[in-house]
């Protein structure tokens, strides 16, 4: 913020590290944040706390990228209906200033991680 910026986004979409703690495919982990869905998605979560205590969840964003068909590599998304819907409602008491769905997916899947999380 030091710098001038506005705010902070959070990449857990696409391949990128946050995005792989996601993925049973990737995340091989056998500690607190791999296995079940709780686990898997503490990392972001996590993050996204510790982003939005340093600097305010008004200045946070995340983006998640549910259902892209474009993931490279190991990244299979084996529960995308649950997983996603899951994280949103997790990420919700944080009250971030948004969340940025970047997708190939279908509209239905889209509203179903919207309709978890707050409106705004």
């Amino acid at each position: 913020m030091a710098a001038g910026a506005d705010g902070v986004e959070i990449h857990g979409a696409n391949g990128y590290l946050v995005n792989q703690f996601l993925f049973p495919s990737t995340n091989q982990r056998t500690d607190q944040y791999g296995g079940s869905l709780d686990n898997r998605i503490r990392f972001a979560v996590e993050v996204a706390t510790a982003v939005a205590d340093e600097i305010g969840a008004d200045r946070t964003g995340i983006r998640l990228s549910p259902g892209n068909p474009f993931q490279l590599g190991d990244l299979a998304e084996d529960d995308p209906h649950e997983l996603y819907p899951h994280l949103v409602r997790a990420l919700a008491p944080l009250d971030l200033a948004y969340l940025h769905l970047a997708t190939a997916a279908t509209r239905d899947s889209c509203a179903r991680c919207v309709s978890c999380g707050p409106t705004r």
